[in-house]
Order: C-alpha cells, then sequence, then structure tokens
C-alpha cells in the first residue's frame, strides 16, 4: 500500500497481482483520496506500461434474491465494466465463481476490450480472490482457521495424533507433558511445542511445509511434505547457535583457489525500481568477489543472470568455462533458484536420473558435479540449498540434500544463517534481487555457511591438503 499527493488531495493506493514472471500475468491498482474520490489503473503482461487512472464505477448492484440471477449478472465472466457487485445470497449456481459464499465484486476495464479486465473478490469471511481476463481465479488470503491447543492426552486423535496428518494453515500448540503418542515427531523432542503446516490452499497435500518449536529449549525445526513424500526433520539454526562456532571457524584462506557455480545471485545482478535487471550484474558486488576479496584468494566466476542447472551445461559461463579452467581447491554449488522460479516442478525429475543424466534437475545437477570431479578430482564441493522453503522450492531444496548425499557432498541449507530468513533479505528485494547493502550482507552470510559446513563435516574437510 502506498500514499501519494495530488493537486491538493492525499491518496492511498493500493495494488493487486505482479508484473514479476511467475505471479499473476497482470495488476491493477485503486487510488481513493481523502476526499472520496476513487480511480483505478491495470497494468497487463502485453502492454508497455500502466494504463491511466480513470474514475471508478459508481454502479453499485446488490443480488438478494435468486431471481436476480440471469445474464449478465449470473455469470462473473459477463459483469459489465465497472459494476460493483455484492451476491448477498448462495452463489452455488453462479457461473465461472470460485467460492460459494456470498461476496462483494469489484469489476474493473483496463482496455475496451473484456480479456483485459481485473475482478476482485472478497467473501463474507475474508477470502479474497483476483484474476484477469477472465481466466483462473488465483486466492490472495485465506481466513486461518482458530489455532489449536492440545493440553490433554485425550485430544490426541486424528488429526492431531500424527504430525503428518495436521490442518494446513493451523497453528497447533502442544502443552502436554508425555508426547508420545504423537506420530512424526523430531528425534530428540520431548514436551511442549508449537508446530504450523503452511500450504497454498486449505485442503492440499501438496507443497505443504512445517515450522516446528521446542518450547523447552526454543530449538526450531522445519521440514516439507509433497502428498506421500516427506523430508527429514532439520534443526533451523538461530544466531545464537551460529556464535558457537566462532572460536572453530576456519580461515577461508585454506582454499588459495575457489570457483562458484551459480546464477545471478552469484553475479550480483541488480534491478532498477521498475523491476527490470540489469544485464550482466555488477561484478563489484558479486558475494564471491567480496569473499575472495577478503579473504586474500582467487575466485573463478562459473556463473551468470538467469542459469538452471540445464543451461548451466550449454552457458559460455559454465562447462565451457569449468573445463577451460585450472583445477580449484573447492566448488561451491548455488544452482537452483531458476530451476524452481522457471521450469517449475515438471523438471524436477527423479534420483535415478542422478545415474541415467537424464535431463532433469536432478540428472543435471549430477553432470555438473560428475564434470567437477573429472576436472578437478582432488577438489572438495558443497551443495548449497535455496533460501526459500515454500511450494515448488521446498521440493528442490529438498533434491539438492539428496544429490549431495548421493555424491557424499557437504550440504548446507542457506536457511541455516538468519540472514536468509530476515527482513534485512526478503524485506528488501528489487524486481526479486538484493540490492547494494544486502549483497554485501550475503557475502557474511555464505562466509559463515562455508565455514559452518566445514565445522560439521570434519570427516570431508579433514582430507584436504592431503
Amino acid at each position: 500500500m502506498l500514499t501519494y499527493q495530488k493537486k491538493y488531495n492525499n491518496y492511498t493506493v493500493i495494488t493487486f497481482g505482479s508484473r514479476e514472471r511467475d505471479k499473476v500475468t497482470g495488476a491493477f491498482q485503486i487510488a481513493v483520496s481523502t476526499s472520496g474520490e476513487s480511480y483505478h489503473r491495470m497494468y497487463w503482461q502485453d502492454w508497455s506500461d500502466w494504463a491511466k487512472f480513470t474514475s471508478y464505477g459508481s454502479q453499485n448492484i446488490n443480488i438478494y434474491d435468486a431471481k436476480q440471477l440471469v445474464p449478465p449478472y449470473d455469470d462473473l465472466n459477463t459483469i459489465p465494466a465497472n459494476n460493483n457487485v455484492t451476491y448477498s445470497l448462495s452463489t452455488e449456481t453462479l457461473k465461472n465463481c470460485p467460492t460459494n459464499e456470498a461476496f462483494s465484486l469489484m469489476n474493473f476495464t483496463g482496455a475496451s476490450s473484456v480479456d483485459t479486465a481485473g475482478q476482485l473478490l472478497v467473501t463474507t469471511t475474508g477470502n479474497s480472490y483476483i484474476r484477469f481476463g477472465n481466466k483462473d481465479w488465483m486466492q490472495l488470503q485465506k481466513k486461518l482457521p482458530d489455532n489449536i491447543n492440545i493440553h490433554d492426552t485425550n485430544q490426541l486423535v486424528p488429526p492431531y495424533d500424527d504430525l503428518n496428518t495436521l490442518p494446513n494453515n493451523v497453528e497447533v500448540m502442544y502443552s502436554i507433558i508425555d508426547i508420545t503418542g504423537i506420530k512424526n515427531l523430531p528425534k530428540g523432542l520431548e514436551n511442549y511445542f508449537v508446530i504450523e503446516t503452511k500450504a497454498p490452499y486449505s485442503d492440499t497435500r501438496y507443497g505443504r511445509t512445517q515450522e516446528l518449536t521446542d518450547l523447552v529449549n526454543g530449538v526450531k525445526y522445519q521440514r516439507m511434505l509433497n502428498g506421500d513424500t516427506v523430508s527429514d526433520w532439520q534443526k533451523i539454526v538461530t544466531s545464537d547457535q551460529i556464535t558457537n562456532f566462532d572460536a572453530a571457524a576456519p580461515s577461508l584462506a585454506m582454499f588459495g583457489k575457489f570457483a562458484v557455480v551459480g546464477d545471478s545471485y552469484a553475479s550480483g545482478s541488480l534491478a532498477k525500481n521498475d523491476g527490470s535487471t540489469f544485464a550482466g550484474g555488477q561484478d563489484n558486488l558479486q558475494w564471491p568477489v567480496m569473499m575472495a576479496r577478503k579473504w586474500g584468494t582467487q575466485m573463478l566466476h562459473l556463473a551468470e543472470a538467469g542459469l538452471s542447472t540445464r543451461t548451466w551445461l550449454t552457458s559460455d559461463n559454465g562447462l565451457k568455462k569449468l573445463n577451460d579452467s585450472d583445477p580449484q581447491d573447492i566448488y561451491y554449488l548455488c544452482l537452483g533458484i531458476n530451476d524452481y522460479y522457471g521450469l517449475k516442478k515438471d523438471y524436477l525429475g527423479t534420483e535415478a536420473d542422478m545415474d541415467s543424466n537424464a535431463d532433469t534437475f536432478y540428472g543435471n545437477y549430477a553432470r555438473i558435479i560428475k564434470a567437477i570431479q573429472v576436472k578437478s578430482p582432488k577438489a572438495l564441493m558443497i551443495m548449497f540449498g535455496v533460501a526459500n522453503n515454500e511450494g515448488d522450492a521446498a521440493l528442490f531444496a529438498d533434491a539438492q540434500k539428496k544429490i549431495a548425499d548421493k555424491f557424499g557432498i557437504p550440504f548446507i541449507s542457506e536457511r541455516e544463517d538468519p540472514f536468509f530468513t530476515s527482513n534485512a533479505y526478503n524485506g528488501q528485494m528489487s524486481g526479486g534481487h538484493p540490492q547494494a547493502p544486502g549483497y554485501g550482507a550475503m557475502a557474511l552470510a555464505m562466509e559463515r555457511l562455508v565455514q559452518k559446513a566445514i565445522v560439521t563435516n570434519p570427516d570431508y574437510f579433514n582430507r584436504y591438503g592431503w
């Protein structure tokens, strides 16, 4: 929400939708002045810029009787432009409607054709939906059920006796001493905890994540549930826990030469305020460059904006540059964002693809690792999991861990450093990328993660230098 001033009136502007490539393909804004004037405008994927603000429609209609469900008000695809309609009755027979609840509909027009119209629907219970051009509805906000407190063992009945079956988007507190009757707990958990299951929809079994907090010692855990596939619980490392590594944290000057296999985040890519990304990024803001400068070491940049595990294999800055370069002491594997962001879960593949070199995330990441092993047989590697843990990203993060296990490579999630879950990182993005100070902080966070990986994998790193 943004407030700005025009002439002698102050306006509050609310933006719905997005212009980013993995979001909805349009957006619209409502502007309301302190004097009651209201305007709207739209953006559509094929347009070069936003449309001009136009006065908001004043035609307000209330459908309260089934007899009123006649054309054009029996179908949300045919609502006249700039009509605002309230349906204060059951909407089960209403065509192209995402809900059976009573609701209010704001109907916007962005051009002469209805194909570029936008609709915002808000139900009486607080659920809201958006769509553009009579396409599929997307739910923006869900009214969450009340939080639940399990305070008696008699309450340990389905679905609350098994953490795998907890309802989505509900926070459940277990304030009982005896938790032995609960299935699928993290190892070592003894009593008193709170858990939240997050999902894009209330009834989905796919793309769910869980975060659990031990209320006795403050330890946090997280995992991903995707249908019948459930990942292991992983501890979330806090800043206090990271401090415990300070005494043992090694100098990264121990690696005289290191390489980074990555994408725009390893290339210092910046975006203007309008969201467009500078091609090539900024060399001075690459976190590997800052790390090499700090420790006086040499860095081989095997990265480029937009690279996925598939395109890294064909890029001049990927496999070709690897084969043309000298062997390095260690390789940091930092791909994955463009795989889940652009190629989606259909590209993921299966663990068997690591042996067959199939054109999937599993298969192509295996090909990258094998190519490094051929080029630098004595080199070490670290696999970095993506910082995002929602939706498809969680599937790819789980796959990264399995790939690392397959090749005996240390795996460390970027989420294990508090920077990657902080507002300083997630709240200061521009065009989906860090800005200059964010890259500076990212360099220190990646440094801490490398040091932590070394300390927590002594058997692997103790052989360095043999």
